[in-house]
Formats: C-alpha cells, structure tokens, sequence
C-alpha cells in the first residue's frame, strides 16, 4: 500500500523540493532560510578575510605613530602617505590631496584632506563623503593597530550577521512580491500564506549561485 502522506520539505532545489514548502510551518521555513543565508554569509566573511583584511593590515601597520581626523580635516604629519594595494582593495591615504585617484582595484578608499572617496576599477566614478566635522577620529598606527587588532574578528562577525539579516529580510519581501504569481499559476491550489511560503523558497537557490559566485571570484 502506498504511503499517501507528503513528504517533509528539507530542500528547495527541485520544483517538487520547492512546492513542498507551501504546507510547513513557517519556522521549518525559517530554518531552511537560515541555513541558506548562513552559508552566503560565512562565504562573504572568508572573502572579506582572505581580500581585505590583509590590505588593511598592511596600511595600519604603514600609518604614522600620530595622527587624526579633527574637524573635518586629515591631521597628518607632513609628507606621511600611504599607498597598499591587493588583488580587490587598494587603500591611499594622501593628506596634501590628490591629483589623480588610482581606481585599479574592486574596492577603493582615497583618504584625502577633508574627505573619503569610494571608487572601484569597475569605471562606477568616485563617491565623496567628507569627514565629520564635530567628531574626532584616531587615525594613526599607534592607536589603530591595537583596535583593529582586538576587534577585527568582531567587525567579520558583526559582517556576517548583516549579511544574514539582510538576506532574510530581502527574501521576506519579495517573497510577498512573488506570492502573487505562485497563487495565479497554482489556479487556487495552495493558499495565499502557502504561496509566500512557495517564493521565498524559491529563492534559496539563489544563494548557492551567489556562494560559487563569491568563491570563484
């Protein structure tokens, strides 16, 4: 005799894996979404450890013993500069300004006299934002390489969390998007709670594509 009871949703990468969701509860949904978004995120920390880090080292370690940014103004000793490059990250930090930023990797960070400039050598052009006026910011080895020492590991953790947050919110909302269609093609199969469950899930393949996306880049 057959067993004519549903098969418990575990996967979303198959229609029928898919079409499973739409009668489990929503924290079995929930589960198979954080297992999903954890391993983006645990991808976007190895990433950001193995391109960035290492270029952000490299630059503390280069930085002056002093050094600040006061008033809305680079305060560096006098002709202090520093220029560290990787493969994905190129930080410059220039106090006399520049004439010419180098856009010769993904991420860019040209600290000039009284702003930072975000560039990329994907041609997006440059994004100033100037220095907070009322702030006062260390800016120097001395004080920088101990912090950033102490508190690197929390800054990846505190990424990756972002990361999945931010993943679940984003498949929260288009799955409300995309409720409407699965309910029009399910020709009232499924109801509306299941189609929402049914577009977030779908979603979820997604996220393998983006893992090996990250990994082979």
């Amino acid at each position: 005799m057959a067993d004519d009871r549903p098969k418990e949703a575990w996967q979303p990468l198959t229609f029928s894996g898919v079409a499973r969701f739409a009668v489990v509860s929503r924290w079995r949904l929930l589960t198979v979404e954080l297992v999903f978004a954890l391993m983006v995120a645990a991808t976007v920390v190895w990433f950001v450890q193995q391109a960035w880090v290492p270029v952000i080292d490299k630059s503390i370690q280069h930085m002056p013993a002093t050094g600040e940014i006061r008033g809305g103004r680079l305060a560096w000793p006098s002709g202090a500069v520093v220029e560290q490059e990787g493969p994905f990250m190129r930080i410059d930090v220039r106090p006399g300004g520049f004439s010419n930023v180098v856009e010769s990797a993904d991420l860019v960070l040209a600290f000039g006299p009284d702003n930072l400039q975000f560039g990329s050598s994907l041609g997006l052009g440059l994004l100033p934002l100037p220095y907070p006026k009322g702030w006062i910011w260390s800016f120097n080895k001395t004080e920088l390489e101990p912090w950033w020492g102490a508190r690197s590991h929390m800054v990846l953790a505190g990424l990756g969390l972002l990361v999945v947050v931010a993943l679940l919110i984003a498949w929260s909302a288009l799955g409300l998007l995309y409720a409407f269609p699965v309910k029009v093609f399910s020709v009232n199969r499924v109801d509306w709670m299941g189609a929402r469950k049914i577009a977030v899930a779908a979603q979820l393949p997604g996220a393998l594509v983006m893992t090996v996306g990250i990994v082979l880049y």
